[in-house]
C-alpha cells in the first residue's frame, strides 16, 4: 500500500523526502494553484515505488502521512496473478506426487515455476520428515506413502499442501 500526506497539516518540512530509500515522495514548491498556506509541501511522486518501510510515518514531525489502506489496480493484479500462480502450484503439486516417484530438483522447479531452485530447495528442507519427500544429490524422492489411497496418503499431502501454502505467504515471489 503506498502513502497519503495530509496536505493540511504538512509543514514542509523536507525530512520525509531525505529518509525516502525509495524517492517516493517530493517537495511541491509551486502551490500554482493555491491548495494549501505554505509555498512547499511534500507530495507522494512515484507511489508506484513505495515499499511501506513506514521510515516516512515514524519521522514525520507533523504526523501527517499514513498508508493508503485501498489496495491499487495494480496491486489487485498482482494479488489476482499470486492467488492464480499459487493454486497452479497446488494442483500441479498434487499430480507431481501421484505420477511421480523421483523427480529433478530443476524439473520440479519448473512445473512449479519457482524462479529459482534454491527456493524451492528452502520449502522441501522446511518440511517436517514425516511428510515423505527426500532429497538426494539434486533428486527430489517421493514417499510410497504418499502416492496410496489411505486416509494416512490424503492427510499427509493435505498436510504437505497446506505446508506449500503458507509458504507462498511468507515468501515474496516476484512474479
Amino acid at each position: 500500500m503506498p502513502i497519503i500526506i495530509d496536505n493540511a497539516c504538512c509543514i514542509g518540512c523536507g525530512i520525509c523526502v531525505d529518509i525516502c530509500p525509495e524517492s517516493v515522495i517530493d517537495i511541491d514548491h509551486s502551490n500554482e494553484q493555491g491548495l494549501h498556506e505554505l509555498d512547499e509541501i511534500a507530495i507522494v511522486v512515484r507511489k508506484e515505488d513505495c515499499t511501506n518501510c513506514g521510515l516516512c510515518i515514524t519521522e514525520c514531525p507533523a504526523e501527517c502521512i499514513e498508508l493508503d489502506n485501498e489496495p491499487s489496480v495494480h496491486q489487485m493484479e498482482t494479488e489476482a496473478e499470486k492467488e492464480d500462480l499459487k493454486k497452479d502450484r497446488l494442483g500441479i503439486l498434487e499430480k507431481i506426487i501421484k505420477r511421480y516417484v523421483e523427480i529433478s530438483i530443476s524439473d520440479m522447479c519448473q512445473l512449479l515455476k519457482f524462479e529459482e531452485e534454491i527456493d524451492l530447495k528452502k520449502w522441501l528442507i522446511d518440511l517436517p520428515d514425516h511428510v515423505g519427500f527426500e532429497i538426494r544429490i539434486d533428486t527430489v524422492y517421493i514417499s510410497s506413502k504418499l502416492q496410496d489411497d489411505s486416509s494416512e496418503a490424503q492427510k499427509a499431502i493435505d498436510e504437505l499442501l497446506k505446508s506449500f501454502s503458507d509458504i507462498e505467504y511468507k515468501s515474496n515471489k516476484k512474479l
